[in-house]
């Protein structure tokens, strides 16, 4: 029972590294993509609802997209603490903790990016990876995926590169570039995405927390 939170430089294919340790592990995956998909539906709800200030339960709803046999009327699904969205409006600090700390609370899932690795450092059975790259690597990685230039791929690269530091930033006050924030760090540069999450898979058992 675990939680494995994945940091990483542009183009190192974290998804992919992700979806390879959910298979194994038969862990669920959260990831940018789904937090943004957590607060339209949130947002529908709350449109939906007769109450003027409605409020929306941010675990109940991890576990109806992450888990299939999702029973609302389980006690084990009563949330610690509500959360409301507002249409139009980007996730405040605030959300985005609550939504990783119910991911948190869920046990089991994979974290891609969004200041997981602060949020959650120092909680017990967390396991923090940061996936880096030579820059050539990484432009090659962006040139594979979207058919890219060099130089478009470069740009690509940069931009996001930019954007994960300054995400966790402006958040988090927090230096996603710091060592201290990992247990792992992997470098894509010698390793195939399967020996990656090869690499984690053998680290995971291997964690030891301060009583």
């Amino acid at each position: 029972m675990s939680i494995i939170t994945i940091s990483r430089q542009s183009g190192c294919e974290a998804n992919e590294v992700a979806n390879i340790l959910c298979q194994k592990l038969n862990y669920k995956l959260l990831n940018k993509e789904l937090m943004m998909d957590l607060a339209e539906e949130l947002r529908q709800e709350s449109s939906q609802e007769e109450d003027s200030a409605p409020v929306s339960k941010t675990a109940n709803w991890l576990e109806r997209v992450l888990n299939p046999f999702y029973n609302p009327n389980d006690p084990r699904y009563v949330t610690q603490k509500e959360i409301s969205f507002e249409p139009g409006r980007a996730l405040t600090v605030r959300q985005v903790r609550e939504i990783i700390q119910a991911a948190y609370a869920r046990d089991n899932i994979v974290i891609v990016g969004r200041g997981s690795q602060v949020i959650l450092a120092g909680k017990p059975n967390v396991l923090h990876v940061r996936l880096i790259g030579s820059p050539e690597k990484r432009i090659q990685m962006w040139q594979k995926r979207e058919s890219l230039t060099y130089d478009e791929a470069k740009k690509r690269m940069e931009k996001r590169d930019r954007a994960h530091i300054d995400f966790v930033k402006n958040y988090f006050d927090a230096d996603i570039t710091k060592q201290g924030w990992y247990d792992l760090i992997i470098s894509i540069d010698h390793f195939t995405k399967d020996a990656i999450a090869e690499l984690i898979l053998q680290a995971l058992p291997l964690m030891t927390f301060a009583s």
